[in-house]
């Protein structure tokens, strides 16, 4: 079992548009527009990438290039409703600096470590998936399983317009956590200004993580 809540390891957001040609001057001017520091810049084909360091609070990775932006949050000090107020803020000015119009495709993924309490995180993994599943496992012969885990891709259907895709991995830095990664995909464009539908999106696919998916590795239905 896992009794304890999940910790929130990272958190992105990428979102696509029609091909845009960016001004490099204009680019380096963002991390000022955003208020926000950055340790490292990066000039991509027809864009940039800024970094700051993981070594401080709220880690982040903003990358622009001529068909998409993407913002990651690398161990936030917060949930996920401070990671929403950080890409409604950084969203909302590059958007109004960079003149963008209309999002196409935008994929919300939410990253999340899950402490495991018997502390294996591959035994819970295995106990979520069979009851007998241990027992298959032998057909690997006599080598340590260092890691085991689970993909599930759920296509959209009438009533929800999004795919989800679900990792559940045992973390091979920590062998007492369990990752889980839930990726959403809303494929319904969207107009870009509309930065509260991009934070509702967000809430869902968070909200499918720790209802749905944490419902499956503690063995009920949600």
């Amino acid at each position: 079992m896992a009794s304890k809540d999940p910790i929130l390891h990272n958190v992105i957001l990428q979102v696509r548009f029609p091909p845009t040609q960016h001004d490099p001057k204009e680019l380096k001017t963002l991390p000022s527009v955003f208020g926000v520091s950055f340790d490292g810049h990066q000039e991509i084909q027809g864009g940039a990438r800024f970094t700051s360091s993981l070594e401080k609070p709220d880690a982040k990775e903003f990358t622009i290039r001529p068909d998409s932006l993407a913002l990651s949050i690398i161990n936030p000090q917060g949930d996920t409703k401070y990671c929403m107020k950080i890409f409604e803020d950084i969203f909302t000015k590059a958007i109004k600096n960079l003149r963008l119009q209309l999002f196409l495709d935008q994929k919300y993924v939410i990253r999340k470590l899950l402490e495991a309490d018997k502390g294996d995180a591959r035994q819970l993994i295995v106990e979520s998936l069979a009851s007998k599943a241990g027992e298959k496992l032998k057909a690997f012969g006599n080598r340590p399983i260092h890691g085991i885990g689970v993909r599930i891709f759920l296509p959209p259907i009438n009533e929800e317009r999004n795919a989800l895709n679900v990792k559940i991995e045992s973390f091979l830095p920590d062998p007492r956590l369990v990752f889980i990664e839930v990726e959403g995909v809303f494929y319904e464009p969207l107009q870009a200004m509309d930065s509260n539908v991009l934070t509702d999106r967000l809430a869902r696919t968070n909200d499918f993580l720790d209802k749905n998916v944490l419902h499956f590795l503690r063995g009920g239905a949600p």
